[in-house]
């Protein structure tokens, strides 16, 4: 079992894995708050025994030692921009329109067995009109940004009118949070995604459709939160400290 140092930064103990943040999220502990902050010190802030959190910190790498998402902690953040864009974004590009047509054929066919499709519709509505600007924006703006970050060690804040890349960051992360709970709330309406019994084709593969949305989005905004966003953070943190 790997040692965990506890007088490791938060920041350097969770950029790029994403189940270290996971664990010390689950336990109270404010990564972003305090990226500088050593294990122990936060540990003793929150009255959480340091030596309990760094063995389960340990344990939950042993548990998933080899898992792939681990090794994006040393991928340059050009390729791993890249490939969340070349894989899970042009999913949502794709997904969402299609989406859209099943669903008004659904919609057509069995709304009045099934008045809750009408609010299914009001929520997909929201999903899609704010989640394709979303990824449009860290495409143009979020993701070039940090990767200058790290191709040039670092931008003056002053560069920046919005204030930092912690600020985008942040931004992003709600809208993450939002279209989660758009899509708990469709899970919701439709029974988790189960199709009815008069359900036809359409209707199935709409559920389908929305069960497979669900499970990409929650892969592809951990791998931007708990990873990529993490890594940022690290770079921004070290560079305003220099």
């Amino acid at each position: 079992m790997p040692r965990i140092d506890t007088h490791t930064p938060l920041g350097q103990l969770v950029a790029g894995r994403p189940r270290r943040a996971r664990v010390l999220n689950q336990l109270g502990l404010d990564c972003r708050a305090a990226w500088r902050k050593p294990l122990d010190q936060a540990c003793a802030e929150s009255h959480l025994d340091v030596e309990a959190v760094a063995e389960q910190l340990a344990t939950s790498e042993v548990q998933n030692q080899g898992a792939a998402d681990e090794g994006l902690c040393d991928m340059p953040l050009q390729e791993f921009v890249e490939q969340i864009a070349q894989t899970h974004h042009r999913f949502v590009r794709e997904e969402l329109p299609r989406l859209a047509g099943l669903l008004c054929r659904v919609v057509e066919t069995h709304a009045e067995r099934h008045p809750e499709l009408w609010e299914v519709v009001r929520v997909f509505s929201e999903l899609r009109t704010e989640l394709l600007p979303h990824v449009d924006t860290e495409e143009r703006i979020v993701f070039p940004i940090i990767v200058r970050f790290e191709q040039e060690q670092g931008m003056r804040r002053a560069r920046m009118p919005w204030g930092s890349l912690g600020t985008l960051m942040r931004m992003m992360e709600q809208d993450h949070s939002r279209a989660l709970g758009q899509l708990d709330r469709i899970r919701s309406l439709t029974g988790g995604f189960a199709p009815p019994e008069d359900a036809d084709p359409a209707y199935t593969a709409l559920l389908e459709g929305f069960a497979a949305l669900d499970d990409d989005l929650r892969k592809h905004m951990a791998l931007e939160d708990d990873v990529l966003f993490a890594r940022a953070a690290l770079l921004e943190s070290e560079t305003s400290s220099t």
